[in-house]
């Protein structure tokens, strides 16, 4: 079965300089146990909804993972960086084997650095796990708007936007990772100054 790796951009590329690529007879990514890889030690993803990861594991039993896990190797197996939900999704499918593309690293905050774009290129992250993803980067990293706007390959004023989420009130941004608010209400909530006649607006 052929594993198709999308194609990073220049951007991530960039930030990829000082990992080596593991290349196994031309396929580019190695076919590891699944027993050999570990949960990663933190995610931005703040839920997995139960349906949607039913449905990816039909779509694995049937069609294998089409995208490759990226791991970095570590003492006792190969943490994952991106693809928790194909890894759960592999392991509810009964696969024994699964497709990874290997990272090099050691540095704790270059590796966190790596897992948080990683996520935000590949996965589907509702519009709050983006913005908490966005604020680990500035915060935790110390990137510019400017630098993150190129790393990620978005606009400065999409992250801006996703970063005033956060500023929301705790139950409102509850209700968006839930789904039960969608990101153009969020964002017609925020032009209400009032944090409590917010949360009355997104219970209507």
């Amino acid at each position: 079965m052929a594993f198709a790796e999308h194609g990073l951009g220049k951007s991530l590329s960039d930030v990829f300089a000082r990992t080596q690529r593991k290349d196994v007879g031309g396929k580019g990514f190695l076919e590891l146990d699944i027993t050999a890889l570990i949960p990663p030690a933190e995610n931005p993803r703040l839920q997995f909804d139960a349906a949607a990861l039913d449905e990816l594991t039909e779509s694995v039993r049937l069609h294998g993972i089409l995208q490759p896990i990226v791991v970095l190797k570590r003492e006792h197996g190969y943490e994952i960086i991106s693809g928790e939900r194909r890894f759960r999704a592999a392991k509810k499918a009964g696969l024994l084997k699964v497709p990874v593309v290997v990272r090099d690293g050691d540095d704790p905050q270059h590796i966190a650095e790596l897992r948080l774009i990683e996520n935000i290129q590949r996965e589907n992250l509702n519009p709050i796990e983006l913005a908490h993803a966005y604020n680990a980067l500035l915060e935790q990293h110390g990137l510019t708007h400017e630098a993150l706007s190129e790393r990620v390959s978005k606009e400065r004023s999409s992250i801006t936007n996703a970063l005033r989420l956060l500023t929301l009130p705790q139950q409102v941004q509850d209700e968006v990772v839930a789904g039960k608010i969608s990101m153009g209400h969020a964002k017609v909530l925020l032009g209400v100054m009032n944090g409590g006649f917010q949360l009355e607006l997104a219970r209507r």
